[in-house]
């Protein structure tokens, strides 16, 4: 352990099969159990069973879903590995607490980011050419920059992507 960046344990079954030459015959499935790490001295986990599979070049994320504190991050769906395959769909959601899993962020060092960030989005297409969409929001925020007397405080925003634009509906 040490300084390791990441720490930790998982319970896991994998199973697969196929040529490592062609990935069209690649079968493989994983089921996570348990999963605890902490990374960057926060503390992440499943909050129920992982479940993966990747068959005919699509990757199928029957669950997976990470908690920390009262943060959460949840994906499911299916997506294709080549844009010429039927376009896939996966389902993104979260509510993360910026406070609590600060320390995550690969900027944690130069700047303190407060509030409550929660998205609602999808990824349609393939993993070759993802097409996201979905919404965005930030409610009762609050950012600290290193070197900066006075914090921005009380920042909200609404950000949406369409069709590979992305918008802003609100900030203030």
């Amino acid at each position: 352990e040490g300084n390791a960046l990441v720490t930790g344990f998982f319970d896991a079954l994998i199973t697969g099969h196929g040529l490592l030459s062609n990935l069209k015959t690649l079968e493989a499935s994983a089921s996570i159990q348990t999963l605890e790490v902490k990374l960057r001295e926060q503390e992440v986990h499943n909050g129920q069973p992982i479940e993966i599979r990747y068959a005919g070049q699509r990757l199928n994320i029957l669950n997976l879903a990470l908690e920390s504190g009262d943060s959460r991050f949840q994906i499911s769906g299916a997506l294709p590995l080549h844009a010429d395959a039927p376009s896939g769909d996966l389902t993104l959601r979260a509510h993360l607490n910026l406070d609590a899993i600060g320390n995550l962020l690969p900027t944690a060092n130069s700047l303190n980011a407060q509030g409550i960030v929660e998205l609602n989005g999808k990824i349609k297409g393939s993993l070759a050419r993802p097409e996201p969409s979905g919404l965005l929001s930030l409610r009762h925020g609050q950012l600290k920059i290193k070197g900066r007397p006075s914090p921005l405080e009380n920042l909200s925003a609404e950000l949406e992507m369409e069709s590979g634009l992305m918008s802003v509906k609100s900030l203030s």
